[in-house]
């Protein structure tokens, strides 16, 4: 990415307290809300959740 594209993306994303993160079922797409935390954009975006929800099952299998 580049810098200024990045710079752009932080000023976007800076503020926002909710964040959609969206898979791939078998229905199509859900999206759910995750919480984001005030850090240091570095141009990676970072989601936590625990293995045994369906959004990790769903990730897996599209990197599968």
């Amino acid at each position: 990415m580049k810098q200024e594209e990045m710079e752009t993306l932080r000023d976007l994303i800076k503020g926002v307290d909710t964040a959609m993160l969206t898979t791939v079922s078998d229905e199509g797409l859900v999206s759910r809300p995750m919480k984001t935390q005030e850090v240091e954009f570095d141009g990676d975006l970072w989601f936590f959740t625990k293995k045994e929800t369906d959004k990790y099952k769903e990730i897996v299998l599209a990197h599968s």
